[in-house]
């Protein structure tokens, strides 16, 4: 078996693993396999790779266009310096995802008088079990690059800056739509089972709209130009064929974004690993029993200190004080004993039982996001399960909570319920 660790593509689509390698000569070859799991968490990437005449240590991994949300803005050139906070501002947060679930990067394009900028957007969810997926099999990852970016680069090259053309790439994973004018550029992919004609119609649209063209751009449907009549039929249109020079594109799209590719996020955030909410829950558990025991010993021993200071002055009086001292001694030790019970009784006061009963409630495959208490109050119970009113049943049924409520909708999931509770404590089981 050849060793062989560099310029090696991965792509990980609904149906399929594509593995591509490219040798010192330049050339490629490239295995498919049909995936009997489409889950990523489920795929067993080790019984693919053990068909390949080659060793797999370290790849590329090619985020499919379908994966991918796609985000384009048009800027003066004066926002450069601003560009991330522009982003942040009028794409992340006015994403359909909350900020914490995606990762993000930018393609920054300078005209002569605007700027261009191609922000792409990833679930965390997804890339987390992909890192996972490759991880277990022991591949290194190179680089994390989207698919659009490569193509973009591709119809970059061949495309005439005084002619706009509407660049459109059909495949079974979706219909990906590329718009290159003089200094402008829309990219957007949808999916494949969606009328082509309509959506070429709905494009050049929202293309004359936003960029007051006149007249339709130049169209080339998988690497074929037609007239906009020829879309009738997909009869007509041959079969999408990548190009050679797809692979050579993408090491060069790998060269310019090194450091600032999807890895370079999951690298920025290695303690953001998952784990279970038992293990979450336990882990605060021994902290607050860590931190109560080592207060309790510190004020134990600086009471001990102070006895052994009061009892060495009295060693130095008379005879006839004894007595006295040997009562102050007693009402030191009691001193000790009434702090040591004083922090008992404070310790009593604290969350600790009612973290150990969410731990009991709660198994391994309800994630809590954040927990709040105050005073007698459970402020915020902020969690993902597979179902939010099981998980309330079981809080419910617990004597450690009353009026339980959930404090905003559910937001449902491709394969859990994001919910927030709120309610009281009760002391009655403490």
């Amino acid at each position: 078996m050849t060793f062989f660790n560099n310029n090696i593509y991965l792509e990980l689509r609904n149906k399929y693993l594509t593995i591509t390698r490219i040798d010192s000569k330049q050339n490629y070859n490239q295995d498919t396999f049909a995936l009997t799991k489409t889950n990523i968490a489920e795929v067993n990437l080790a019984s693919y790779l053990k068909e390949l005449n080659y060793k797999v240590k370290k790849a590329s991994i090619i985020i499919p266009n379908q994966q991918l949300l796609i985000k384009t803005l048009n800027l003066p050139l004066t926002a450069k310096e601003r560009v991330e906070k522009i982003i942040q501002f009028q794409v992340i947060e006015k994403s359909s995802y909350e900020q914490e679930d995606i990762y993000w990067m930018y393609q920054l394009n300078e005209g002569k008088e605007k700027l261009s900028v191609i922000v792409f957007m990833l679930t965390k969810n997804y890339l987390n079990q992909l890192f996972a997926l490759f991880k277990k099999n022991n591949i290194r990852i190179k680089t994390i690059i989207p698919e659009s970016l490569i193509i973009y680069h591709l119809r970059q090259d061949n495309c005439n800056q005084k002619q706009a053309k509407l660049y459109i790439d059909l495949s079974n994973g979706g219909q990906h739509y590329t718009f290159l004018g003089a200094e402008d550029i829309y990219i957007r992919t949808t999916s494949a089972d969606k009328d082509f004609v309509r959506e070429v119609e709905k494009t050049l649209s929202y293309l004359k709209d936003k960029f007051s063209i006149e007249d339709n751009p130049n169209l080339i449907v998988n690497g074929q130009q037609l007239n906009y009549s020829d879309l009738k039929t997909k009869d007509n249109i041959k079969e999408l064929d990548r190009e050679n020079n797809f692979f050579e594109r993408a090491k060069a799209v790998e060269r310019d974004i090194k450091g600032r590719d999807f890895k370079s996020k999951l690298d920025g955030i290695k303690a953001e690993r998952e784990k279970s909410s038992y293990r979450i829950v336990w882990l605060l558990i021994i902290l607050i029993l860590v931190i109560n025991i080592l207060s309790l010993q510190f004020n134990y021993q600086l009471k001990k200190k102070r006895l052994k200071t009061i009892k060495k002055q009295v060693d130095h009086l008379t005879p006839a004080v004894k007595q006295i001292n040997n009562l102050k001694e007693k009402v030191e030790f009691k001193a000790v004993k009434v702090d040591l019970l004083e922090s008992i009784v404070d310790f009593n006061y604290n969350y600790l039982p009612w973290l150990k009963e969410l731990s009991l409630i709660l198994d391994d495959k309800v994630r809590i996001n954040k927990l709040n208490f105050k005073d007698d109050k459970l402020v915020l119970l902020s969690a993902e399960a597979s179902s939010a009113v099981k998980v309330m049943s079981k809080l419910e049924k617990s004597p450690y909570f009353t009026n339980l409520h959930f404090i905003s909708s559910i937001e449902i999931r491709e394969a859990s319920e994001e919910f927030k509770i709120a309610g009281d404590l009760s002391n009655e089981d403490k």
